[in-house]
């Protein structure tokens, strides 16, 4: 009954908020008792669930995946507390049949974590420009135009050269929402009839002028270029899309509650 009440409460309350309020009640748990709770029936019963959604993970066409900071303060690694570990999304994508959303922690922002996770997988990731997805055998890279997007608003105002490539990216979003309801196939015929050709314009604007390396143009223009190929993958197959904010979203609880519980003590309790 205890372990049902302190997973029940996770979602409005932290340990250390449950502590009290169950002081209330003249009941004396600590938040370490409630944490082990927690840690005890994950090692017992979630672990090889937490395995077999590996194992489907590495089954699915297409996937994608986004990574955020975390703080561990007793580290094996002898780092400092203040070093950034990090915690791992991986996401089915939305048409799947059996949505998966799997989370790897790990002490290092390293391409060996993308492996252990991805250990037999061979297709489609969805992601941003990190360079550790890139260039992996196993992988075939969805770049993210949300992210090009982003970097061109925050370039420069309403009417300069930033404004003409986020305007680029606001047409091919455009373009997806007319084919949201078409077929795989469909998809993909129409985005070789109608967003190559805005591409290959778009891809001929940015190599038309000067630009200073350091200005956020400059590193706007760069950031897109350097993953071109990368951006231009999401036109082989109907099923992909063109931006990565499935998992944002499905990671951004992670970072709004950062601010609450801060870090972890140990990166593994095993």
């Amino acid at each position: 009954m205890a372990l049902f009440y302190c997973i029940n409460d996770l979602n409005r309350a932290s340990f250390s908020g449950q502590e009290k309020e169950w002081q209330q009640y003249e009941i004396n748990v600590s938040r370490k008792t409630m944490a082990n709770w927690i840690i005890c029936s994950s090692q017992s019963w979630l672990e090889p669930i937490y395995e077999r959604f590996r194992l489907e993970l590495n089954k699915q066409d297409a996937i994608n995946a986004d990574e955020t900071p975390y703080q561990t303060l007793n580290r094996p690694d002898g780092r400092p507390a203040s070093s950034d570990a990090r915690i791992w999304l991986f996401q089915t994508n939305k048409n799947s049949p059996r949505p998966i959303s799997y989370y790897h922690s790990s002490l290092t922002r390293a391409r060996s974590n993308i492996d252990e996770v991805l250990s037999v997988y061979d297709c489609y990731l969805h992601c941003d420009g990190y360079s550790a997805y890139q260039n992996m055998p196993n992988l075939k890279v969805v770049a993210c135009w949300a992210h090009v997007r982003r970097k061109f608003f925050e370039a420069g105002d309403e009417r300069g050269m930033a404004a003409i490539g986020k305007n680029y990216c606001d047409q091919l979003f455009a373009l997806e929402q007319q084919f949201k309801k078409l077929s795989a196939d469909a998809r993909k015929a129409y985005r070789q009839l109608k967003s190559k050709p805005l591409l290959d314009e778009f891809w001929e604007w940015i190599g038309s002028f000067p630009v200073i390396a350091k200005s956020k143009l400059g590193r706007a223009i760069a950031y897109a270029q350097n993953l071109k190929d990368e951006l231009m993958t999401f036109l082989d197959d109907g099923n992909l899309v063109i931006s990565n904010n499935l998992a944002e979203r499905q990671i951004r609880p992670l970072t709004i509650g950062r601010k609450n519980f801060m870090f972890s003590t140990k990166y593994s309790w095993s």
